[in-house]
Formats: C-alpha cells, structure tokens, sequence
C-alpha cells in the first residue's frame, strides 16, 4: 500500500516559510556587520591632540577609534568597510559646551522654567526633542555632541544634559545625563515674580545659602539615614506636610541631590556673567566651596587672567564678531579669544543663540574658527575651542573632542581645508555610523 503524504495545514505552511526564511538570512548574513569595522583613507587627518598626518587613516571598531596613523603604519582590517576621504580633511566632530538645541519648537519652550530663582533639580534630559528639526541641521554641518542646558532665567537654572545629536529615544543619545549647573548673574531673571525679594539685592548670597545647606546635609546624618525611612514622604502622604516647615535639608531634598554632584566636583557649574564683579564672585564660589567653574560669557576676563589661571576656571566665549569692532568684549572677537588661549586658559566657543535662527546658528560655528587662523593660532589651536576643549570642560575627553584610539568614532570628512570658503562637510559619522553622506 503506498504511503500517504502527510498534508500540511495552513499554519503549517506558514511556519515552515518562516523556518526557510531565517535559514537563508542566516546564509546571506555575514557573521560580521560591514559596518562593525569602518576605515577612513586618503584624506588629510586632524587628530587636534597631536600632529596633522597628510595621507592618514583612521580605524573604527564597534564604534570606537582603534587606531589613527599613516597610511603605511596603520593595517587595514579584512572585510572592514572603505570610507574613502577623496583626499578631503578628517576633523573629530565638533563638541558644543552650551546649547539650548532640541529645547525650543512649535510645541512649547522648555528652555527655562521661570516660576522661581532657584530650580537646580530641573533637567533638560526630560525637555529635549530628539526630532528636533535643528538637529538635522547642525548634525550636517559636523556638530556630533552638545551639551544641552537651561537658559539664564532663573539664578540657578537646573542641570544639561549631554548628547549626540542622532537618534530617535533621548535615552539612546545621551553621553552625560547631568552634566552641569547653570547659574546666571545676568540678571535675565529680575523681571520675575521674585524680582522684588532680598535674592535681587544679593544673589550670591542666596547661591552661597543653598550651597551651605547641602554642604551640612552632606555632613550629617539625615534622620531618614538613621532610622531607614523617608520622614519626609511619610509625613506628606499622610497629611502631615506643615510639619516640614522649617525643616533641615536633608541629601533626599532635590534640591540637595542636584548641589551635591557641583560640591563633589562631578560636574561643573556654569556661571553666565560678564562683568567683573560677577567673575569675581563667580572666583569666590570656587575658592569657598571648591568647585569646578566655567564662566560663559565673561567680557572682562581679559583683566583677570592669572585668576583664572590660578584657579583652573575655564571660559566658554562667544559668538565671535570678525574684525573687532571698536568697545567690543575680548571673549567675542578672534583676537581677544587667542590671547585667552595664548595665556593658558581653557576656551570653548559657543553660537549666538539670542538671535532668530537660535540652535540653527550652531552651523555658523566652523566661521568662528576660521576667524581664529587670523590671529596667528595654528590649525589645532584655531579648532580646539570647538573639539577637545569643551570636552575638557565638561569632562567628557575621555570619548570626545579628538581622534585618538579609544575615543568615539565622531568624525566629519570636509571635502577641503576646513577654513576654505569652498569646502564643505561631506561626510559625519557619530560612533562609527554614517548620518551624513554625499548625496
């Protein structure tokens, strides 16, 4: 008797499709990613850390640079993926120290929360739109990591965040989720509803108040420490919330567990001012409390110099007017950014956000840098305020700011020599994917 042939049902059919179509992906698909490995070639590479290598190469390896060289000293990996540089220049992407990108669209402003003068427990993590259409914009034009803060309306205006500026979940895109705390004495903020208390007369002081209470929570043992429960949270929930009036700060306080982080130096504080008795107080707070501090702004640091020096205090400066014109601040033309840079100070440079154009400005940077090369800064000195020396600032040099092994592959591939009028970006990779290519 012949044997039947068993009849499969349609369920049975589609499962079997399935089990041949992952057989053949499974065949087809190479046990390495052509993107895992990626070599840039035959282009001029500037590391901004160390010499320009006329014919260089660089190797990038599941994200991160595995090696930079000549091309006769570097070995090219098999089956790695050829970017070829068509003899263009091989920059790390530019490092933005102070951005409101990604904060400002037609759905709302978040770029500052004005309801009082001290909000340091607010986060631009939680504000930032990843569809921002800005940040097509500068990502195009080499920008590949910025540091997204508040703006200078509150006195303490909360903490950035930093990014890069591709993908589409915030949380995919972050390299420093806190990254600083912004601190404003530009006074932006008088025209608020608090604007007639004592915080306007000195806002320093109010600053040095907060500082010292988390110092003393900092120090003590809170009463939720010793007994294992959150008094606080208790005593709210339970209706008992006037009871907290008057009550110590404890380090579960936000706002304690956002000072903290700036009092252990894990992260910078961001001072924007200008005048000299603000950088001087600015001065005060990092010899009081030893902290990091970073001025923006800064117009008469040219007279405080070896202050600043004596005291590491970096500046972020900007946006700089070519040709200097008559009464301009120092920290906002080419010549009195290079004899920052000559003194010994760490600069970054930042856009003019104040204008229309805001975030989309940030593409106008790579101009500032061309101004520098008119002041007799070399080729890394001119680019160091846009790649390594904001990442000093924010502490994050360890994966950004210039091409060296171990770092991000953040890389932008202008079709010239960056400061030319006619070159272009052509090429940005962030982490060694391609987001930018010819067209």
């Amino acid at each position: 008797m012949p044997r039947q042939r068993p009849q499969l049902g349609a369920s049975s059919w589609i499962v079997l499709a399935l089990v041949l179509l992952l057989a053949s992906m499974a065949m087809s698909t190479p046990s390495t990613s052509p993107g895992d490995i990626v070599v840039i070639r035959n282009g001029t590479v500037v590391p901004v850390t160390s010499p320009t290598i006329p014919d260089g190469v660089v190797v990038i390896e599941d994200g991160r640079i595995r090696a930079v060289g000549t091309a006769d000293s570097v070995t090219i990996p098999d089956g790695a993926r050829i970017i070829d540089a068509e003899r263009g220049w091989v920059l790390p992407g530019l490092v933005i120290a102070r951005s409101t990108l990604g904060l400002q669209g037609a759905r709302g402003n978040d770029v500052d929360e004005d309801t009082g003068p001290l909000q340091p427990e607010l986060e631009t993590f939680f504000a930032i739109d990843p569809f921002h259409p800005d940040m097509t914009l500068v990502r195009d034009e080499g920008v590949t990591t910025v540091n997204v803060t508040p703006g200078d309306a509150a006195l303490v205006g909360g903490r950035g965040t930093v990014i890069k500026t591709d993908g589409d979940l915030i949380d995919e895109m972050v390299v420093r989720r806190r990254s600083c705390m912004i601190l404003s004495l530009q006074g932006s903020w008088s025209h608020l509803p608090f604007a007639s208390s004592p915080q306007q007369k000195d806002p320093i002081a109010t600053v040095r108040d907060l500082f010292d209470l988390a110092n003393r929570a900092d120090s003590v043992p809170s009463l939720e420490e010793e007994v294992g429960v959150d008094v606080s949270r208790t005593l709210r929930k339970e209706g008992f919330s006037e009871l907290l009036d008057g009550r110590p700060l404890t380090r579960q306080d936000p706002q304690v567990a956002a000072i903290l982080p700036v009092l252990r130096q894990r992260i910078p504080l961001i001072v924007r001012c200008e005048r000299r008795r603000d950088i001087l107080a600015a001065v005060r707070l990092s010899e009081r409390y030893g902290i990091r501090v970073v001025l923006h702004g800064a117009a008469d640091a040219i007279d405080l110099v070896p202050m600043l020096k004596e005291h590491g205090i970096g500046i972020i400066a900007g946006p700089l007017h070519p040709g200097g014109r008559q009464g301009e601040e120092p920290t906002r033309t080419p010549q009195g950014v290079a004899a920052l840079v000559h003194a010994g100070l760490q600069v970054a440079l930042v856009a003019d956000e104040s204008s229309p154009y805001r975030s989309a400005s940030l593409r106008f940077l790579w101009l500032d840098a061309a101004s520098l090369s008119t002041t007799g800064l070399s080729l890394q000195q001119c680019l160091a305020p846009l790649t390594i020396e904001p990442a000093r600032l924010l502490g994050i040099e360890d994966r950004v700011g210039s091409l060296e092994p171990g770092k991000d592959g953040d890389i932008v591939i202008f079709s010239g020599h960056p400061f030319a009028t006619s070159s272009l970006p052509r090429r940005v990779l962030i982490e060694g994917r391609e987001v930018k290519r010819p067209e």
